[in-house]
């Protein structure tokens, strides 16, 4: 047994000797890989691919490998986006790291060349909307069926290639630098890419990409259209040898705010044009004479919208497959282009924007009116041209779509007759003169809540303009102000919102043809634009002085006055004059009494058959002096001559005297203290001289009312004439109760009072005046006796809001008089000035008192008679103001 075992060991030594020693020769390379993309007539393509592995290979060859590309793409009728695509190798070679073939030796990096074509073959794009970098985007390489490679003494027979790239080279568009530019004027950042050659006095390029290359990063616009073919030599030297380029991109896509069937300007214009003139700024080395500008399809519309709302800053423009509708284009604009050097691009077979309804009708257009520079290359249809891509059928060149006309203008290939796009494009040369147009201004100031604002100004200029605009005009007001929050005054400047612009006659009405005024409209609000300036010292609101309304042209905005350009607008900042709209239709006066005289504004209705009432109307502390426009629009006293007021009266005069320094003056030129007023007497004297003057007037409806300082001088005047007036209504009035005896309450409490103050009046207490004066009379039975008693002060058209954008904008809770002037204070459904209509003194007929018709009627009753004396008060007002 033992010798048995003895022999199967040693046969068992014999077997094991006789096999030789097996060194490893199969090994893998592992590494990474970057991709090239390129640019081409379709758009970009991944071309090549270069391995970067950890071991140096000795040779390859080019089918070697088996290249798969996998990426998100257009989903397949069962929903799959990830998608894998074998690309076709058409080159393998040892290379440096960039992917450049070296010519003997080892290297560790391969470089692996791949087929691409129209059909989205190695395309690394996606289009949803806009088009970005597909995501995910890898390719995998691995050895075809019995393929190795040899490193040394070893065969490399597995790859293990990293799946994500590196690295992405994009070729020629590597040469454009990719930047962003904030825009101060609309807040948007532009995405850009230059191009920067070196040189003096070149040339600039402005490309404007498609509606698919909006967005954040250049590279898209880059390689989107193949604007890299504005870089290769035959397009440079067509410029002269050198050109900047510069491709801004549209956040979103130039057409943004323009409709093709009803016109409108994109909303990146302006940014746009900031843009492009602080990029010229900062390259001193641009010929200023040589700026052009030139896009396809949305950048088409968008070449023709900078070269007609800047006229005169561009030498020449090259749209392409134009987005403007040429119905959406004014012939005023149209006329800009007239002697513009302009090259048209399209294809008759365009779908995308018919040609019938964008380029063509605007190209005849042109020629109607004698284009002097218009060019024009419209072929079929767009087809390869290079001779590498066919139609399944092998010969017919491939068809692209008919709207990519621009392949033939980035190949230089657009031509008319035998001068090419770039060859003409390059002889171009801004020459326009230009001039200033010099002028003087009218402000225009009306009324509001808050008193006076400067709502317009009318410019008269020494030339007349084609056209204008909101967006072309910034209006800087400066004046002598008050800075409330540190409590000093002085010149302070404000940026005034232009609303509206327009060509107008010399009285601001808006005509269709040019002109040499200008109307510019600005917004309003409780804090922007007044031409008052409230003295602390004084106590008195004056006009402001100065007052200036700087008006200049944008940055780089150009006007055209017939054929010339105006870059420069010279208006006199201090306007010539002003108008008062509503407040010019009182009359001011001067009335004198002994020693004192009185300023006054005074408004008469139309004549008519009857009499009419009398309105009185005591302003506040701040409108005494002798200018009585500080008293009609320091209030809005023109309230009282508007059509609601007046339709309710059926036409009424208004009084609205002014004191010279305020009514509460004790005649020490400080504030009573026992409620005497120096200007008790002469205030009387002027009220029966104006009754007595015009017998048109109701003696018998005489109304008194006032706010503040005149609401108080309001109530010296009833107590003192108690029987004079048919109706008082005082407003936060500052006539304090205990100067009120009894015995004075007794001589009013059958006089039809409406008192008005707001509960957080923190100038006049209601607490000490209006309320224990209400309840007084109250508590006596007053027979006539109405209040409104606000809870503040608050804007209620809706206008103008607290800086939360919702809640309304909050007034001092003193200026209650801002209810009664918009006939807001109402009772029973019946407002103040329905109720004011309705009162008048008995009148004495044969030794009868014959009673008013409101001294004891309930507001409820005067409801109905309300609203048809309303009814008719207006259409007879409107009667009385056409005849006038």
């Amino acid at each position: 047994m033992l010798k048995k075992v003895l022999s199967c060991f040693v046969c068992a030594l014999m077997v094991i000797s006789s096999v030789k020693p097996i060194h490893a020769a199969n090994t893998t390379a592992t590494g990474n890989y970057k991709i090239i993309v390129d640019g081409y007539d379709w758009g970009p393509a991944v071309s090549k691919a270069v391995l970067s592995l950890d071991k140096p290979i000795d040779s390859v060859a080019i089918d070697d490998l088996k290249v798969t590309e996998t990426k998100n793409w257009y989903p397949k009728e069962d929903g799959t986006k990830i998608q894998d695509f074998a690309r076709e190798v058409t080159g393998i070679y040892l290379s440096d790291e960039n992917g450049n073939k070296v010519s003997s030796g080892n290297s560790k990096f391969v470089a692996v060349e791949m087929e691409v074509g129209p059909d989205g073959t190695g395309s690394p794009f996606i289009y949803a909307g806009l088009n970005d970098w597909t995501d995910p985007y890898y390719l995998t390489f691995e050895f075809k069926t019995g393929k190795t490679w040899q490193s040394g003494g070893n065969t490399i027979n597995t790859l293990a290639i990293s799946q994500k790239y590196t690295d992405k080279n994009i070729g020629l568009a590597e040469k454009f630098k990719n930047e962003t530019y904030n825009a101060a004027v609309d807040g948007n950042s532009y995405a850009y890419a230059s191009y920067e050659p070196a040189g003096a006095n070149l040339p600039l390029i402005i490309w404007l990409h498609g509606g698919g290359e909006g967005g954040d990063d250049a590279s898209i616009v880059t390689l989107g259209n193949r604007v890299t073919g504005l870089l290769e030599s035959k397009t440079q030297n067509a410029m002269g040898g050198s050109a900047y380029v510069l491709a801004p991109q549209s956040p979103t896509m130039w057409m943004d705010g323009y409709s093709t069937t009803d016109g409108g300007d994109s909303i990146y214009t302006e940014g746009l044009m900031e843009l492009i003139t602080w990029y010229v700024n900062s390259h001193p080395n641009i010929d200023t004479q040589k700026i052009y500008i030139g896009g396809c399809s949305n950048g088409g519309y968008m070449t023709l919208q900078m070269v007609t709302t800047y006229p005169g800053y561009f030498a020449a423009a090259f749209p392409i497959c134009s987005g403007y509708a040429s119905a959406t284009m004014s012939d005023e604009k149209l006329a800009l282009l007239k002697d513009f050097p302009l090259w048209f691009t399209y294809a008759q077979n365009d779908t995308v924007l018919n040609p019938d309804i964008f380029s063509k009708p605007m190209i005849e257009r042109l020629k109607g009116i004698g284009a002097t520079n218009l060019h024009v290359f419209a072929p079929a249809d767009v087809h390869d041209t290079s001779g590498l891509y066919f139609k399944p059928d092998g010969t017919t060149p491939y068809q692209y779509n008919g709207h990519w006309s621009w392949i033939y203008v980035f190949n230089n290939e657009a031509t008319e007759g035998s001068t090419e796009l770039f060859q003409w494009l390059g002889q171009q040369k801004n020459t326009t003169q230009t001039i200033a147009a010099s002028g003087t201004q009218s402000i225009v100031v009306e009324g509001f809540d808050w008193g006076p604002a400067v709502t317009k100004t009318i410019v008269s200029l020494d030339t007349p303009i084609n056209s204008i605009n909101a967006s072309q005009l910034k209006v800087i007001e400066s004046k002598h102000a008050m800075d409330w929050s540190t409590m000093k005054d002085g010149v302070y400047s404000f940026d005034r919102t232009v609303t509206n612009a327009y060509l107008s006659d010399i009285n601001g009405n808006p005509v269709n043809t040019a002109s040499a005024y200008i109307t510019i409209e600005m917004a309003v609000g409780p804090n922007d634009g007044s031409p008052f300036y409230y003295d602390l010292a004084s106590g008195l609101n004056s006009w402001t002085q100065p007052y200036d309304l700087n008006i200049t042209l944008k940055d780089n905005v150009r006007l055209l006055s017939g054929d010339k350009i105006i870059d420069e607008l010279k208006i006199t900042a201090t306007p010539a004059s002003k108008n008062l709209t509503d407040a010019e239709l009182f009359t001011e006066n001067t009335f004198t009494s002994g020693n004192q005289s009185l300023k006054y504004a005074s408004f008469a209705p139309s004549a008519d058959d009857g009499q009419n009432p009398l309105i009185i109307w005591l302003h506040g502390a701040g409108e005494g002096g002798t200018d009585t426009t500080i008293d009609t629009l320091g209030n809005k006293v023109t309230a009282l001559v508007g059509d609601e007021i007046q339709g309710i009266m059926n036409g009424a005069y208004v009084l609205a005297p002014q004191s010279l320094t305020f009514w509460m003056d004790d005649g020490s030129g400080q504030y009573t203290k026992d409620g005497t007023s120096q200007y008790t007497e002469v205030l009387m004297a002027l009220i029966e001289n104006f009754v007595d003057s015009h017998p048109d007037i109701d003696p018998n409806r005489v109304y008194i009312g006032g706010c503040s300082n005149g609401g108080f001088m309001t109530m010296n005047m009833i107590l003192k004439y108690p029987t004079y007036f048919a109706a008082a209504f005082p407003i936060c009035e500052a006539y304090d109760d205990s100067w009120i005896t009894d015995e004075m309450l007794e001589g009013i409490k059958d006089l039809p009072i409406w008192f008005t103050q707001a509960a957080n009046d923190t100038v006049v207490d209601p607490q000490k005046t209006m309320l224990p004066t209400y309840d007084r009379l109250a508590a006596m039975n007053a027979s006539n006796l109405h209040r409104s008693y606000f809870d503040d002060v608050h804007d209620t058209s809706g206008l103008y809001f607290m800086p939360d954008g919702v809640s309304p904008h909050q007034y001092n809770g003193h200026w209650s008089w801002i209810y009664t002037l918009n006939n807001e204070c109402v009772e029973n459904g019946v407002t103040i000035f329905e109720w004011l209509a309705s009162q008048s003194k008995p009148v004495i007929k044969d030794g009868t008192n014959v009673p008013d018709t409101g001294d004891k009627s309930n507001l409820v009753a005067l409801g109905g008679l309300a609203v048809l004396s309303v009814a008719a008060g207006y259409l007879a007002l409107r009667k009385k103001k056409e005849e006038k």
